[in-house]
C-alpha cells in the first residue's frame, strides 16, 4: 500500500464536491496470501505482513463506500476485473 492510501486521505477524497468515488478492496484467505508471497520470494519481515494485516483490516472498518471483491482464482480475477472496468466506464 502506498502511504497516501490510508483512511484519512480516503475521507478527505470522499468530501470533494462533484466526485465520485467507489472504493475496492481484493481480499483472500491467509492459506492463499502466505502461498503468494512465498511464490514471488518476498523479503517482508512477519512484523512488516502483521502491519499491513492490521492496516487493511482498520481500513475495511472505516470505509464508508467499500466494496469488499475475494480474489483467489482465475476466475475471481476476472469477475473482479470485470466489475471494475464496469464501474469505471
Amino acid at each position: 500500500m502506498h502511504r497516501l492510501f490510508n483512511s484519512s486521505f480516503i475521507n478527505t477524497i470522499d468530501k470533494i464536491n462533484n466526485l465520485s468515488s467507489n472504493w475496492i478492496m481484493l481480499e483472500t484467505s491467509s492459506d492463499i496470501e502466505n502461498q503468494r508471497h512465498k511464490d514471488r520470494n518476498d523479503t517482508q519481515s512477519e512484523t512488516w505482513l502483521k502491519g499491513r494485516l492490521t492496516k487493511s483490516l482498520k481500513l475495511k472498518e472505516s470505509i464508508k463506500k467499500l466494496t469488499v471483491l475475494k480474489n483467489e482464482t482465475v476466475e475471481e480475477l476476472g469477475n473482479n476485473c470485470n466489475f471494475i472496468m464496469s464501474m469505471i466506464r
